[in-house]
């Protein structure tokens, strides 16, 4: 499920992100919006507020706070803002980045039209293979792609009586 068109959600770290990339429907595509108050940019928080439709998820992490810039740093970011990356669910992985002098509306706006083409793709197979995309996702990817702390070893180790 979607925002409703023009609220953008705040973001301030990869589980946040993972628990909302969750609860988008197949064919839908997320933009999140890496961005500070002190960088210059021709695309920002404004211009992201419009794009928000039913198939488009917004959201934004501010750099410019602790929790953003703690949160930026561990995916790779910060030293030029804005960051775009585009992803499309049940993957939990960007599959498109602008950064910079690249990331104008224009750009967003031709990135964004390519990763919808590709959801829609994605999303046409049927339930099956939306299954077996996300089935593949966690398989391929290791315990990093499942949600929360499901694949932390000293969870399991706890709640088998280990620890």
């Amino acid at each position: 499920m979607a925002p409703a068109s023009g609220s953008v959600i705040a973001i301030d770290s990869e589980d946040t992100l993972r628990r909302e990339l969750a609860k988008l429907v197949p064919g839908s595509v997320a933009c999140v919006l890496f961005h500070a108050d002190w960088a210059t940019a021709k695309f920002g928080l404004a211009q992201l507020e419009q794009l928000t439709t039913d198939k488009l998820a917004c959201m934004s992490v501010d750099v410019g706070t602790d929790d953003g810039e703690e949160y930026a740093l561990s995916v790779g970011l910060g030293s030029q803002l804005p960051v775009v990356r585009f992803y499309v669910p049940p993957g939990s992985k960007h599959l498109a980045e602008l950064v910079g002098a690249s990331c104008d509306p224009a750009a967003v706006a031709n990135s964004l039209k390519q990763m919808q083409q590709r959801a829609a793709a994605d999303a046409s197979g049927g339930i099956r293979d939306i299954v077996r995309g996300a089935y593949g996702q966690t398989a391929a990817g290791g315990p990093g792609v499942l949600p929360f702390d499901v694949g932390d070893i000293q969870k399991r180790r706890e709640l088998l009586g280990y620890a």
